[in-house]
């Protein structure tokens, strides 16, 4: 559930209250912040976008990875909570592949469309990193910027920078009425809560796990 944050918008104290009545307690761990970037207050945009690193180009793409990047995107995903990397692409093509089409189906199910940009090693042609913003048909002016990871041996370029303004000059093509853009980070996650704040996300509430005890089955 959110918390309101020292100095930010009230938030709705009831559900806290409930969890507490019941028995629970803030978990203390996965706490993160959202973040929210109003593109009428500020345009990141507003002085055209950075260069793109050498030895880097970059690849668009929608909804639906191509099947060329499908792999690398289901590695870069899983690269952010796992701790044998080194096990990366074993087994059958399909099973790699499977966390990303997985999470295609789910959103293609909800009604979102996506917007991807990635940046493409040119001397191993391979996917160094990649960022994704999601949006419903119903509500134009609302972007939720998703997941953006580079490969750990591909950071220190400034690339996380220019994927995610590549990807609002992506979205703005498309999607014109596009004014506030919504994303959410894990407090141990500076280097992007940073990040989203040079581009002007402003930190709007913190969100946080709660738990309870739970009897024992008879």
């Amino acid at each position: 559930m959110v918390q309101a944050l020292p100095g930010g918008p009230a938030r709705d104290e009831g559900p806290a209250a409930f969890a507490t009545a019941l028995g629970a307690s803030p978990a203390g761990s996965h706490e993160g912040v959202h973040q929210w970037l109003d593109l009428g207050a500020h345009d990141p945009l507003a002085d055209g976008a950075p260069a793109v690193p050498a030895g880097y180009r970059l690849q668009r793409w929608g909804t639906i990875t191509p099947d060329a990047f499908a792999i690398a995107v289901s590695q870069l995903e899983r690269s952010l909570g796992e701790s044998a990397p080194e096990t990366w692409g074993e087994g059958p093509e399909a099973i790699a592949t499977s966390h990303v089409r997985r999470f295609e189906r789910m959103r293609v199910g909800r009604g979102r469309r996506a917007y991807h940009v990635g940046a493409v090693h040119e001397e191993t042609g391979r996917l160094a990193g990649f960022t994704s913003a999601s949006k419903t048909t119903g509500n134009p002016e609302h972007l939720l910027q998703g997941m953006t990871v580079v490969a750990a041996a591909h950071r220190g370029h400034g690339l996380g920078l220019v994927l995610k303004l590549a990807n609002l000059a992506h979205v703005r093509e498309y999607e014109p009425r596009v004014r506030l853009i919504e994303t959410a980070n894990a407090d141990s996650n500076r280097p992007m809560i940073a990040l989203n704040e040079a581009m002007g996300f402003v930190p709007q509430e913190r969100f946080v796990s709660w738990e309870a005890p739970v009897a024992p089955a008879v």
